[in-house]
């Protein structure tokens, strides 16, 4: 998996006769592509021959690529032996970029669908920012979407992201006694 510093539209021309895929869209111009070794090789190459920043990602697998597409329909299956229930508090889908509805909450393609579209944070976080006196917190290790969701164009500035945890290679609890004082 590869950071690039373009947005969707600015990635897409580059993935065009790739293996590759978007796999995530997480600000106005930072994108996640994912697939095969080989390809990804290629394409750094191309992209930096371009002056574009792109970054190795140290994940374990091509997540939101082709390459899972072999464990959709057996995790889709799995899912279905699960009750499933409408959510009770509204919560909004990075697949879909608006508020998770009952119909997906309770369909176990839409679960499986997490794992081959990709991740449209940046989208998400823009209707999340809609809302009057938002808190968003990053519930995890480290500040990544915190820091995201801070950037996103749409977000006032009575609005905050926090982080919960530091990241594990850090003391930093400095979110933490933040959120004590709101």
């Amino acid at each position: 998996m590869l950071s690039v510093r373009l947005c969707e539209r600015g990635v897409l021309p580059y993935l065009e006769s790739t293996e590759l895929d978007l796999a995530a869209v997480n600000g106005a111009a930072s994108c996640v592509v994912a697939g095969p070794y080989s390809a990804a090789e290629d394409f750094v190459r191309r992209l930096e021959a371009d002056d574009i920043v792109v970054k190795p990602l140290h994940t374990s697998h091509a997540f939101h690529s082709r390459m899972m597409d072999p464990i959709v329909p057996v995790f889709q299956a799995a899912v279905a032996k699960v009750k499933l229930n409408a959510p009770s508090i509204r919560i909004l889908s990075t697949v879909t970029n608006d508020w998770l509805s009952a119909g997906e909450a309770t369909d176990p393609h839409y679960w499986a669908s997490h794992l081959r579209k990709p991740v449209r944070f940046f989208g998400a976080a823009e209707q999340l920012w809609k809302m009057s006196d938002t808190i968003l917190l990053e519930v995890g290790p480290g500040r990544t979407l915190a820091t995201l969701a801070g950037q996103n164009p749409e977000r006032k500035s009575s609005q905050v992201a926090l982080a919960t945890l530091p990241h594990p290679s850090s003391d930093d609890r400095s979110d933490l006694h933040m959120l004590n004082t709101l």
